[in-house]
């Protein structure tokens, strides 16, 4: 197929023929030309053996930059360490898409040598050259390129902050969190999701509030990352949040949302405020809603159903959890209220029975007591009534017998 396109490219440039069947002393001339040189250097770095390196390294100094790109990205699929010092030098080569190659194939190779050229690759005037340096950076992984990320974050071109958001998550370095932070209002959505998936790789707490303002953002790709991301972070505080994203008009911003609702159930912990823990009481009830909204036909309808499972396994971990909430002080008063009127109750009533027999009255207080037990509230209301009885009963007598009085008297 290369032979084919070689014989085509000839054809084009001198004219003649492009089929495959000119003499051998004809093929030996191409191999002076470009394209046989770039062809031969894509295809070791497709073999992949590692005694090509040195050709390749020799093919860094070629005449056409075609060739010299092509033996960048081959020293980069081999993976030799022995070809970094030529790639390093290849970055400062005439020819930007040879100075991208050379980034790329330092960060497959992945050697620390080559940071501190890499840095330097951030500056380049090309676009791409800056976004390749930033991303072969995050490959190596070595934290003292962070400063020099954190500053890419600030580069004109919005392929090149996303690139450096990439390589500073790739890090995890939480020195960039604040920067990132940052980040998570630029003016590109590519750049805010990037910074969104870098924090939740960093996991640092102190992006909860951005990330929780982030499942507010315009783009839905941008809210599905900060979903994500508090997923991986895990924090309690991101629950109301994450309850409100349960509602948006995106299924896979919805989806990312409820798994990271089952991960902050985890870490909840019973609230010592006692407006939270009201907060907290309502939590199976809205998720439970959430889940009826979701059915069993949406993404949605398995995180949620895991939400409420590790929501009762929280519940049986703690003997109190969340629950009893206090009462308003006027409950409280008046059940201790009732209580004491249940009491006097009971004893007028048994007050009315002083008339019969210790064993009669005993097996009467015993069956009292057990309707009280299963049925409190009606057997509360019944004794009210025979205590009122019983204070018509002693009072009746009393009030005819001064009627009486007063009627002889008047006579």
């Amino acid at each position: 197929m290369r032979i084919g396109m070689c014989a085509r490219r000839r054809r084009r440039r001198w004219g003649g023929s492009a089929t495959l069947g000119p003499s051998l002393p004809s093929w030996r001339r191409w191999d002076a030309e470009w394209w046989v040189r770039e062809a031969a250097a894509e295809a070791l770095g497709g073999i992949g053996d590692p005694q090509a390196v040195p050709a390749l390294i020799r093919a860094l100094g070629d005449a056409e930059w075609w060739v010299r790109r092509a033996a960048a990205w081959a020293l980069g699929g081999i993976g030799d360490p022995q070809a970094v010092p030529a790639l390093i030098g290849a970055l400062g080569d005439a020819n930007a898409d040879v100075r991208r190659a050379a980034a790329g194939a330092l960060g497959r190779i992945g050697d620390p040598q080559a940071v501190p050229a890499l840095i330097g690759a951030l500056g380049d005037a090309e676009w791409w050259v800056r976004r390749a340096a930033a991303e072969a950076l995050g490959g190596i992984g070595d934290p003292q390129a962070v400063p020099a990320l954190i500053g890419a974050l600030g580069d004109a071109d919005g392929d090149v902050r996303r690139a450096a958001a990439w390589a500073l998550g790739r890090i995890g370095d939480p020195r960039a969190v604040p920067a990132l932070i940052g980040a998570l209002g630029d003016a590109n959505a590519d750049v805010r999701r990037a910074a969104a998936v870098a924090l939740g790789r960093i996991g640092d707490p102190r992006a909860v509030p951005a990330l929780i303002g982030a499942l507010g953002d315009a783009d839905g790709d941008v809210r599905e990352a900060a979903a994500v991301a508090l997923k991986r972070i895990g924090d309690p505080r991101a629950v109301p949040a994450l309850l409100e994203a349960l509602r948006d008009a995106e299924w896979w911003v919805r989806w990312a949302a409820a798994w990271a609702l089952e991960k902050a159930i985890d870490t909840l912990r019973p609230a010592a405020d006692e407006g939270e823990r009201r907060r907290q009481a309502t939590l199976p009830r809205r998720i439970a809603r959430a889940l009826f909204r979701a059915r069993r036909r949406t993404a949605v309808y398995e995180p949620l159903r895991a939400a409420l499972e590790k929501w009762e396994a929280l519940t049986a971990r703690y003997r109190d959890p969340f629950a009893p909430i206090p009462p308003p002080l006027w409950v409280r008063v008046a059940r201790r209220a009732r209580v004491s009127l249940g009491v006097a109750a009971i004893l007028a009533a048994l007050g009315l029975l002083r008339a019969l027999s210790d064993a009669a009255r005993k097996a009467l207080e015993e069956r009292a007591k057990a309707w009280l037990e299963r049925y409190p509230v009606g057997v509360g209301v019944l004794i009210l009534l025979v205590a009122v009885l019983a204070v018509l009963v002693d009072v009746l007598p009393w009030a005819v017998e001064r009627i009486r009085k007063r009627t002889g008297a008047g006579q």
